[in-house]
């Protein structure tokens, strides 16, 4: 699960809700496990785009609930997002302040190495007691279907390249079939083969567009046994076929 931080206008995609803009700039957001997710950030040279993304140890986050349990337990029992994966969330003051004096002492590496740990503590404490808080809470404290599935989550995203079945994600969970597949789909609203299918197209048009592999190629290494069906997918999931996808990644880079 990570923090992100923007301080500039942007707009998200998710698998998990489709298409919801970012209220205006200023926000961050905190994801439970890992999804899908596309951003699209607007930036010029007077605003510039700047983000901060914090992967939360959960050593950290198991000593932070230990010390707060108590001022946690009342939120978290009103606020249902505990259900939720995603969740998007003002950025107050506080939690402005410290993003930028993590962005300032990363400029210098020994303020990095003596001062950046302490903020990033700081960040995840103040995430954990605001409204995004119970999604990450939740990964602590509940020995439900939430966290069995966000573990679900996990071994897709480590291992979807592999051959992945839903009674090996169900074992995996530690639920019957039947229940993994009713909580998979409560959390992610999709089903388990829907969402290794999503995940799977998504780090295909990251590896186009960042490394510039081929359809064929890039089908095997996501998972694909078939790179016509896998060129069939991902037209229907993008509205572009691979090859145009990488069309427009070649017109966009600047000729040598």
């Amino acid at each position: 699960m990570f923090v992100e931080t923007f301080l500039q206008d942007c707009f998200y995609h998710s698998d998990v809700r489709r298409g919801q803009p970012f209220l205006p700039r200023y926000q961050y957001l905190v994801l439970g496990a890992p999804l899908p997710l596309e951003c699209e950030a607007h930036a010029s040279h007077d605003e510039p785009f700047i983000s901060l993304l914090i992967n939360i140890d959960m050593r950290l986050l198991q000593k932070l609930v230990w010390q707060t349990e108590a001022a946690l337990k009342p939120l978290v029992h009103k606020d249902q997002s505990a259900k939720q994966l995603i969740n998007t969330t003002q950025l107050n003051q506080p939690m402005q302040a410290a993003s930028i004096r993590l962005l300032e002492c990363l400029q210098d590496p020994l303020d990095a190495k003596v001062l950046a740990a302490n903020i990033v503590q700081e960040i995840v404490y103040r995430t954990l007691l605001g409204p995004s808080g119970p999604i990450i809470y939740g990964l602590i404290h509940q020995d439900g279907h939430y966290r069995r599935i966000v573990g679900a989550l996990n071994h897709i995203y480590h291992h979807y390249p592999d051959s992945l079945t839903v009674d090996q994600l169900a074992a995996t969970a530690g639920m019957s079939v039947s229940v993994f597949c009713k909580s998979f789909k409560k959390i992610t609203y999709h089903s388990p083969l829907q969402y290794i299918k999503k995940v799977r197209l998504n780090k295909a048009k990251e590896l186009m567009l960042l490394n510039g592999i081929k359809a064929n190629h890039v089908a095997h290494q996501v998972g694909y046994e078939s790179a016509s069906q896998f060129s069939r997918e991902f037209k229907r999931y993008f509205n572009h076929s691979p090859s145009q996808i990488r069309q427009s990644t070649a017109q966009a880079s600047p000729a040598e």
